[in-house]
């Protein structure tokens, strides 16, 4: 649905939707303590095992133009049903938006839209600890919150709830799922395809456990040691990643594993919430901001992007001007390169021929090329056999990009 928004300015239209769920991580400096945002305003700082936010603060502006589109909704909608609320709520917003002639910015847009969705049809008090796209968990034990945080493990909260607010927070939440409360049950448990929740109900207390489903991830190690993938085709697709090339997969694991190879302190974007983010970069979830690596989820093929494309889609990719890895039960199978095969998978082997690389051929002096794509070769093949660690693994990435010489001395390649 297109909503006509009037500025100061001039007209534009914009795409009104559900809370876009933008963030912004950045570079993790210390091992316990961390701070990132989201673009309508809100605030998470981690430190000593706690976990901190602060809600998009408002002008007293803002705050009028929130209260009059809140007085419009309550005039509009049913909440009795919250399914029907939500539905509806794109056709009531732009019919006080249009009859009230009210003026807003982007960014006031963005924070104005946080509080209704909060509010209306969103999880209230916990609605910015479900839309963390780092928060995996949250255990509410019938006095405080916990959560489970995919960079600083299990932390907590000083939320809490009373019963009215637990109540209105699970009634969301059921709703969801078309179910009711049953009396004589004391545990419930809901799931869809992103989420779950166990509810457990007592006369002293209740208690819920919400879950996001994040899918599978291995890291460039774990792959190569289930062999997945060789050691001579993250080399070869590293090298294309540090010339900023496009690059097509059918497979999200693989796109997940490449993040490996980024440089240090890069943009990065990503329109998935289940991405794990690189701390030595800055990751923006959403894809509000383009980053100079932009790791995207079902692309579709009429999108530009400013920076890097490393993307999974759907839609067909013509092979004669593109990379494109296949992989086939989670193993690299083929890459083509402009429509040139430089790597299979055949007769339990990874067999290769880059001789036919374009990418390679086009960089000056093609000897130097193949014993870049050598080195980088041996030094994968030595970070497996040592078993790398994830942390260490990008740190040695992140140096190779300053001081290739300095890796490889330290790895007794050179």
């Amino acid at each position: 649905m297109k909503l006509l928004w009037k500025t100061e300015k001039k007209e534009t239209k914009r795409e009104f939707s559900k809370y876009e769920n933008n963030w912004t991580i950045p570079e993790r400096k210390e091992k316990d303590t961390g701070q990132y945002f989201s673009e309508e305003g809100i605030k998470v700082t981690i430190k000593n095992k706690d976990y901190f936010f602060t809600e998009p603060l408002l002008s007293e502006e803002e705050k009028r133009t929130l209260g009059t589109i809140q007085n419009g909704l309550y005039e509009l909608l049913n909440f009795e049903n919250l399914k029907e609320t939500e539905h509806f709520l794109n056709k009531a917003l732009k019919v006080i938006m249009t009859e009230l002639d009210l003026r807003i910015s982007e960014q006031s847009n963005r924070k104005i839209l946080f509080y209704i969705n909060k509010e209306f049809i969103g999880l209230g008090e916990i609605e910015v600890l479900q839309k963390d796209p780092l928060v995996q968990k949250i255990f509410y034990n019938g006095e405080s919150i916990q959560i489970s945080h995919r960079l600083y493990g299990k932390l907590n909260t000083n939320m809490v709830l009373d019963t009215e607010k637990v109540e209105s927070i699970l009634r969301r939440a059921r709703s969801s799922y078309k179910q009711e409360i049953s009396e004589e049950s004391q545990e419930q448990f809901y799931e869809n395809e992103k989420e779950s929740w166990k509810i457990f109900w007592k006369k002293e207390k209740t208690t819920f456990l919400y879950s996001k489903k994040i899918e599978s991830t291995q890291s460039p190690i774990e792959m190569l040691l289930a062999r997945k993938v060789s050691p001579e085709i993250f080399a070869y697709l590293w090298m294309l990643m540090e010339d900023r090339k496009n690059i097509f997969v059918n497979n999200t694991e693989l796109l997940y594993a490449l993040s490996f190879f980024l440089p240090e302190h890069a943009n990065i974007t990503t329109n998935t919430e289940d991405f794990p983010p690189n701390e030595l970069t800055i990751t923006h979830y959403g894809i509000a901001k383009l980053g100079e690596f932009n790791f995207i989820k079902d692309v579709k093929k009429e999108t530009v992007y400013s920076g890097a494309l490393l993307a999974t889609t759907s839609e067909e990719i013509e092979e004669e001007s593109n990379i494109i890895c296949y992989t086939e039960n989670q193993k690299i199978v083929s890459i083509k390169e402009e429509g040139e095969e430089l790597f299979s998978y055949q007769g339990n082997k990874f067999l290769y021929n880059v001789d036919k690389s374009h990418f390679m051929n086009s960089k000056g002096n093609k000897a130097i090329i193949l014993e870049e794509w050598k080195r980088r070769t041996k030094l994968l093949t030595l970070l497996v056999k040592n078993k790398t660690n994830n942390e260490d693994f990008k740190k040695i990435i992140a140096i190779y990009y300053q001081s290739p010489e300095a890796v490889l001395k330290k790895a007794g390649l050179q």
